[in-house]
């Protein structure tokens, strides 16, 4: 009985695939769980595009609000004062 040869073989199915696949992967699934909320089923059952945008946008969401921040971090005096007699005025009121 003659053996046949496989057609495809562990190493060419997966020759593309970075050893550190893995910890990449769980890398992504913990941080859509922990900064996110998703849950461990939703992410199993969700295809790569979509978790990927999902990652895509909430870094976006996040640069922007640092953005944001970074902005508003720097509070001059004069912007101080005018907040202080405006919450005196409040409370007067």
């Amino acid at each position: 009985m003659v053996l046949l040869k496989p057609f495809l073989t562990s190493t060419s199915m997966f020759s593309s695939i970075s050893p550190d696949y893995e910890y990449y992967l769980k890398e992504e699934i913990w941080g859509c769980m922990h900064y996110m909320g998703f849950s461990y089923e939703t992410l199993r059952k969700m295809p790569i595009r979509d978790r990927k945008y999902f990652i895509m946008r909430h870094n976006q969401e996040m640069e922007r609000q640092n953005a944001q921040y970074e902005n508003t971090k720097s509070i001059s005096g004069s912007a101080l004062n005018e907040f202080a007699k405006s919450s005196q005025n409040k409370k007067n009121l």
